[in-house]
């Protein structure tokens, strides 16, 4: 069983799947902390990105959040293929 997840923490994961499902890759922080898919709002807009950066690596600490990429520039975050990040988003 994972870790149970903040209401800003389930925001984050849902916005990632639904980002990934929209467009076909990883978001930016900033596409994050904008909260917006194809300039519709789809969670709470965040006016810092080391929040962000701050929550992005709690859910990969957590095991909800898969990294890919070493370089910083390229580093970017998929929803984990696991039963309890599928339970998450839904």
């Amino acid at each position: 069983m994972f870790p149970s997840l903040t209401k800003a923490e389930k925001e984050i994961l849902v916005f990632i799947a639904r980002y990934w499902e929209a467009e076909g890759l990883a978001p930016t922080f900033k596409d994050i902390g904008n909260g917006t898919i194809q300039k519709k709002r789809v969670a709470k807009k965040r006016s810092s990105l080391q929040g962000v950066n701050y929550l992005i690596k709690k859910l990969h600490k957590k095991g909800y959040l898969e990294k890919a990429g070493e370089n910083i520039r390229s580093t970017y975050y998929y929803p984990a293929d696991n039963e309890e990040t599928r339970r998450a988003i839904r």
